[in-house]
């Protein structure tokens, strides 16, 4: 676990803060790719090792629609609730077939359990539905099957869901469905349903990551630790040689869009990675421009501080006449009247 001490290394002048919408845009699609989709799954699931087979997963929709329902005003037939997975894929392997889904997660979610049981059962839900589809067309159930209208032995895919929490604050949110609900009492509480809630966090090992996603949710560990960020950055070969999509990912998670527009500064001679090493450098340059203009803005302040004084004692005129007089913006004028 990585303790937060020190302010953010990319907070400089170049600093962009990304809506929550946007970043996680950015992040989805960078999680479609199959590679990063299983190294996520194999890192949290298995320590690294390969249980998922990235050639083996295929895309599948995130859109999720709950039980048909009728408008007793219209007559007409539309869903009754819906819902959008970030990542969904389903793994088809020699003989066993899974449904995987990752949420993506920037801010601690404390209603996740009871959302990710709704999605889950949603997912289910459609799965039925489409079993049910097929055996009312071919009208081939008799008996108990046909009124649950599915056979005895058809089973249902099983469905794994993965939330990945990349927030600055240490997660507290629910691990299991029983954390969001009160406590039933004795014996009641032994016989409430739970369900499980997989969330990756940074008590992972950022080794288990081997590939591109491991790069983003290392540094993403020390967005509050420059120091310990530089040294990352140093000795870790991966930093030294990383794709232009995660240069993206890393520029709009850290909020820092000098680091996405300036890139080709980056640049290593093969002219497709790219030196993180060098990103410190450059907001270095940044932040030594950025304290110019400050000190600039700190003397022309002090100068209009002065002349104001010296307007009021001299001719005798209050500290709005003579921020008039030496035509000083309004937006500004609260400024001064502190400070004077």
């Amino acid at each position: 676990m990585i303790t937060v001490k020190h302010p953010a290394p990319f907070a400089q002048p170049m600093r962009k803060e990304y809506g929550m919408g946007e970043k996680n845009n950015v992040n989805v699609h960078f999680l479609k790719d199959p590679e990063r989709f299983a190294e996520v799954f194999n890192g949290y699931f298995g320590n690294g090792e390969k249980l998922i087979d990235p050639a083996c997963l295929e895309d599948m929709s995130e859109k999720l629609d709950g039980p048909m329902v009728t408008d007793p005003e219209t007559g007409k037939q539309g869903p009754y609730v819906e819902r959008i997975r970030d990542v969904c894929k389903c793994y088809k392997g020699e003989t066993i077939l899974r449904i995987f889904c990752l949420e993506d997660q920037s801010y601690i979610d404390y209603t996740a359990a009871v959302r990710t049981l709704a999605m889950d059962g949603l997912g289910y839900q459609e799965q039925l539905d489409r079993l049910k589809k097929k055996h009312k067309e071919a009208n081939d159930l008799t008996g108990d099957e046909r009124l649950s209208g599915i056979g005895k032995d058809e089973k249902l895919i099983p469905i794994i869901t993965l939330w990945w929490y990349h927030g600055k604050k240490t997660y507290d949110g629910p691990r299991r469905l029983k954390d969001s609900l009160m406590d039933a009492g004795t014996p009641w509480s032994a016989y409430v349903a739970d369900y499980p809630l997989n969330v990756l966090t940074d008590q992972v090992d950022p080794k288990n990551f081997p590939g591109d996603f491991g790069v983003l949710y290392e540094a993403l560990l020390y967005q509050n630790d420059p120091e310990g960020m530089r040294r990352l950055f140093e000795n870790d070969l991966r930093f030294q040689h990383v794709n232009e999509e995660t240069i993206k990912v890393l520029s709009v998670n850290m909020g820092n869009n000098a680091l996405w527009e300036d890139r080709n500064r980056l640049l290593e001679k093969d002219g497709r990675n790219y030196n993180m090493c060098l990103a410190f450098d450059m907001i270095k340059e940044e932040g030594r421009a950025e304290g110019i203009k400050e000190g600039r803005e700190e003397g022309r302040e002090q100068s209009f501080g002065d002349a104001i004084k010296a307007l009021m004692e001299t001719q005798g005129v209050t500290i709005d006449t003579a921020m008039t007089m030496l035509k000083i913006p309004e937006e500004k004028r609260d400024r001064f009247r502190a400070i004077i």
